[in-house]
């Protein structure tokens, strides 16, 4: 499913603790996966139970400044992101190449192929869901979360 977050201006939340070493199996079986044909390495994808806690977004730039946030123009152009929880996470870090696993979010090929010919790549951010807010995106909190921003 699709989440939107929400940054948290240091709030502290009650929610899940991670260790390190949980934290960092994670991204090393993240980077395996995308690294290649997603094929290689493990031969069964870790599943959405696998990842609970974690959250991901894929975002798009031609320079490190484009990355410092979760989409490139910045929290002041866009104070709501849209983000993977574990279920997409595992689809996205699952069987299949990394454009197979793309398509399934939407993405087309005609426009990730324009985006890379025009210097861009992609990216996924992968982080731990503590101490911030994260909703379910269904249209019950969409007023919600505008009303916020």
């Amino acid at each position: 499913s699709t989440h939107a977050l929400r940054k948290h201006n240091g709030e502290q939340r009650d929610g899940v603790t991670f260790s390190r070493s949980r934290f960092d199996q994670v991204v090393e079986y993240a980077a395996s996966r995308l690294g290649g044909s997603g094929n290689e390495e493990h031969s069964e994808p870790l599943t959405a139970t696998d990842f609970a806690g974690f959250y991901g977004r894929i975002s798009r730039g031609s320079c490190e400044h484009h990355f410092h946030t979760l989409q490139r123009d910045g929290t002041h152009a866009k104070p709501i992101t849209w983000v993977v929880g574990p279920d997409g996470l595992a689809m996205l870090l699952g069987k299949g190449t990394v454009a197979e696993r793309m398509r399934t979010l939407g993405f087309r090929d005609e426009w990730m192929r324009k985006k890379l010919l025009d210097g861009e790549h992609f990216r996924l951010a992968l982080f731990a869901g503590d101490g911030i807010s994260v909703h379910a995106a269904t249209w019950d909190s969409i007023i919600p979360l505008a009303a916020e921003a």
